[in-house]
């Protein structure tokens, strides 16, 4: 868990900078971008961390009226990279999956209101992450797979509560089990998003 320190030390500006992450607080508005365009936003251990720390921090700073969570270029995020180039030597991925939860569960727990604005891809923890804001706004060009079930791993991230509490059990069982992609109309005809609008 990360140290925040108190308001009068600044909150959230005592977050040290993470690659692949942005944040930005402007006018009572926190902007926090995965930055990794280059892998459709995939999400490495430090990314996960940062992605905590910044909701945790934010959680303990007046200055947050409402957050942003969003990802930069062509996705929003294609999910965890669990690769050697993404993960580091030495990495377990049991490690990968405690920290999505944390990163979910910042969010989840954040007591103010988080709103997820999600373009094309949006892949296995990257689902759960925005089915863990408030508000999913979505382009019509966004999908959202839960593609575990590909490469032998159980939705992480908090992914089988959050998807079954949106579209119910028999839908988010269908849609994990057999990896099966849900365009932004169809996620948001089956209620699993808030809305969606033109790419533009």
């Amino acid at each position: 868990m990360v140290w925040c320190m108190t308001i009068a030390e600044s909150g959230l500006d005592a977050l040290a900078p993470v690659d692949g992450l942005l944040v930005d607080l402007s006018d009572g508005v926190l902007s926090v971008t995965i930055d990794r365009p280059e892998s459709l936003n995939s999400l490495t251990p430090k990314v996960l961390d940062g992605l905590a720390d910044a909701f945790e921090c934010a959680a303990a700073d007046p200055r947050v009226r409402v957050v942003r969570l969003g990802g930069t270029g062509r996705g929003f995020s294609s999910g965890a990279g669990i690769g050697a180039a993404e993960t580091g030597d030495g990495h377990e991925p049991v490690e990968t999956l405690l920290q999505a939860n944390r990163a979910s569960k910042a969010i989840i727990n954040l007591p103010r209101p988080v709103v997820a604005v999600v373009q094309g891809p949006t892949a296995g923890v990257g689902v759960s992450l925005a089915l863990a804001c408030d508000l999913v706004i979505a382009s019509e060009k966004a999908f959202f797979l839960l593609a575990f079930t590909k490469i032998g791993l159980m939705p992480d991230g908090g992914a089988s509560a959050l998807v079954a509490a949106s579209i119910g059990r028999a839908r988010a069982m269908k849609m994990a089990l057999l990896a099966e992609r849900l365009s932004a109309a169809e996620a948001y005809a089956a209620g699993l998003i808030s809305a969606v609008h033109p790419a533009e």
